[in-house]
């Protein structure tokens, strides 16, 4: 994928060979990226739950010696505080209007869809397993899904997801931002049984997708990636006496006889957000997703910068 100013250049959409192709690479390029951070994160965590706070060479000593290997786990308390910190005073999510298109009221009424999505999707607890994964391995993530409100509605709700293993999610290695909200592409690892697998795509390979821990697979399980991947369309924006418009809106508007002062011009990309799962061999299911941005919150530790 070319990218400039961290925007892809494709203007058309690729075939299924070439996308599986592209989600290979790219994955290559987060596994390379991320798998020291989550090796390390992991023997993090071990330690921090007790599991392994003694090294290898020092419990084979200590057994050959007929000593005991205690683990008297003095460091997850000092975790529980800083999470119970979090839940005592949560950061809240603020609307605020910031231009004349926006009112208080409007304000007030996408806080209320806000809080009631936090509150139906039971988001404190996503807050606080990604919180807990930032403290003990270093990152955590946040999702966001949509799914329909019932087997009989065609009506479709958000909801704030938790993700309980970091080692599940890779994201664009060229993120800059604290947020993810710059990412290009994305995978999110699931692994499923093979009685799952042929029920839902029952015509399907059961060829699982490579990547990923591979301390979590089994003999029974076929792992499916989930790609998110931004696609960009070109359009040209027009700002009039009367805002910004695209150059098919002034179209339509010269047809219905509306009038308007056309004050500049230019050409942009607007993102549009693809998802698709895959086997190691195919594209089982692809589709939009409505948003501009990659639905995947990163929850970061401590950030700093060494030697590159």
């Amino acid at each position: 994928m070319a990218y400039d100013d961290k925007k892809s250049n494709r203007k058309t959409s690729l075939d299924n060979d070439e996308l599986l192709e592209e989600a290979k690479k790219n994955f290559a390029l987060c596994e390379e990226y991320y798998s020291e951070m989550y090796y390390d994160g992991e023997e993090d965590q071990e330690f921090l739950y007790g599991i392994n706070q003694w090294s290898d060479k020092d419990v084979a000593k200590r057994n050959s010696e007929c000593r005991p290997s205690l683990v008297l786990n003095q460091l997850l308390p000092f975790a529980h505080q800083v999470i119970n910190d979090i839940k005592q005073a949560r950061p809240a999510i603020r609307v605020s209007p910031v231009d004349e298109k926006a009112d208080i009221g409007t304000a007030e009424v996408f806080q209320g869809i806000i809080r009631n999505i936090e509150r139906q999707s039971n988001a404190n607890i996503a807050y606080d397993t990604a919180a807990m994964n930032s403290v003990g391995a270093g990152v955590g993530w946040i999702r966001i899904t949509t799914d329909y409100a019932d087997e009989m509605s065609f009506d479709q709700e958000i909801s704030i997801d938790r993700v309980m293993n970091f080692q599940s999610v890779y994201i664009d290695p060229q993120s800059q931002t604290l947020n993810g909200s710059d990412m290009e592409y994305a995978f999110v690892f699931d692994d499923l049984t093979t009685e799952v697998f042929e029920r839902n795509y029952p015509d399907a390979e059961m060829v699982s997708f490579e990547g990923g821990n591979d301390e979590w697979q089994t003999e029974d399980t076929v792992r499916v990636a989930e790609y998110f991947y931004r696609d960009y369309t070109e359009r040209e924006i027009i700002l009039t006496d009367n805002g910004v418009i695209t150059r098919d809106e002034a179209n339509l508007l010269e047809e219905q006889g509306i009038p308007f002062e056309e004050i500049e011009s230019r050409k942009t990309q607007l993102p549009i957000v693809k998802h698709c799962i895959l086997s190691g061999s195919e594209i089982l299911e692809e589709n939009e997703w409505v948003g501009k941005y990659i639905p995947l919150v990163p929850v970061f530790g401590e950030e700093c910068w060494l030697e590159g």
